[in-house]
């Protein structure tokens, strides 16, 4: 009998990001800004301490990062790949590769907490649907999530 073997993800808090398209310019940015010759990056986010284990979540095929938004989990982006990079002042940051489609998650409060943590699979929020411009605001979600309709 085979045991059963946890996957990990990520859960991180969006500071200071009230919208998605915020969160999505601010990813777009960072992957140009970090994007190199040895790693072409369209999104990724940046931090100080690598994930012990980002490669087991990149290889997994399933790993992702959850994204708590106003005190709720309510986004996934899939994690493609990682690197470390030191800067000018000698400070390392680990560079993580998202994609570029994001999921609408059903919204779970999330206190607030520092950095990022890891999240089991079965601890995940399931999937509402796939993120596009201009689809249902966070407030329309706010609202259909305080009527328990998510």
């Amino acid at each position: 009998m085979q045991e059963s073997i946890d996957k990990f993800n990520i859960v991180k808090l969006a500071v200071g990001i009230k919208d998605i398209e915020i969160l999505i310019n601010r990813q777009i940015s960072n992957g140009l800004l970090y994007s190199n010759d040895d790693h072409l990056l369209k999104m990724c986010f940046t931090t100080r301490n690598t994930p012990k284990l980002i490669n087991e979540i990149i290889d997994s095929d399933e790993g992702s990062i959850y994204w708590v938004i106003a005190g709720k989990i309510a986004l996934r982006q899939k994690i493609i790949g990682s690197f470390n990079l030191e800067l000018k002042e000698q400070k390392k940051i680990c560079v993580i590769g998202l994609s570029d489609k994001l999921f609408l998650t059903q919204r779970i409060p999330k206190r607030p907490f520092q950095g990022w943590r890891y999240l089991k699979n079965n601890d995940t929020p399931r999937d509402i649907g796939l993120y596009s411009k201009g689809d249902v605001s966070n407030t329309v979600l706010e609202e259909l999530d305080r009527l328990s309709l998510l």
